[in-house]
């Protein structure tokens, strides 16, 4: 595996993974209310941005892989 494929899953997986609870904690509350929640949005936020990007890397790469795949046993 390359290594830039693994560092973009590395991030992923912890954005993933911080994006997941404290985006269950803004959904369980009902406003913000103090500063640890006002540190919970801008956390989802900041992990939003990274989260996204490199998913859609990966996301990209597996498909260019997928077709390079299929059109060299098409070829074949």
């Amino acid at each position: 595996m390359n290594k830039l494929i693994f560092k973009q899953t590395i991030v992923v997986l912890v954005t993933a993974v911080v994006l997941y609870f404290s985006g269950f904690y803004l959904a369980s509350n009902e406003g913000v209310e103090s500063l640890l929640d006002a540190f919970m949005v801008m956390i989802f936020f900041i992990t939003l941005f990274p989260f996204i990007f490199n998913f859609i890397k990966l996301v990209y790469r597996f498909l260019k892989t997928i077709y390079n795949l299929l059109i060299f046993k098409t070829e074949y």
